[in-house]
C-alpha cells in the first residue's frame, strides 16, 4: 500500500460515525460519540476493515440473530442499537 493510500485509510478510520445530517452519532444510553458500526458476517477481512476494528470504529459479529439486529455499538458503555 502506498503512502497516499495509507494516509487516506488512516483519515477515514479516525472519523466518527455521522448521522445523515452530518452530526456525530451519539449513544442513546450515555451520550458518547465513541461509536462503532457493527459488521455482520464480512465476506473477507480486508486491510480497511482491520484498521477500522483496531481504531474501534467497527465491531464484527457472526450471524445476525434478530430480524432487526443492532447497527451500532457504543465503545464507552457497551450499548448496542
Amino acid at each position: 500500500m502506498g503512502n497516499d493510500q495509507k494516509s487516506n485509510a488512516q483519515q477515514s478510520v479516525k472519523s466518527v460515525v455521522l448521522k445523515p445530517t452530518g452530526q456525530p452519532l451519539r449513544c442513546p444510553k450515555c451520550g458518547s460519540t465513541d461509536i462503532a458500526e457493527i459488521v455482520y458476517d464480512p465476506p473477507a477481512m480486508t486491510e480497511e476493515l482491520l484498521a477500522q476494528i483496531q481504531a474501534k470504529r467497527a465491531v464484527v459479529r457472526v450471524g445476525a440473530q434478530k430480524k432487526h439486529p443492532p447497527r451500532y455499538y457504543c465503545n464507552y458503555c457497551g450499548y448496542e442499537w
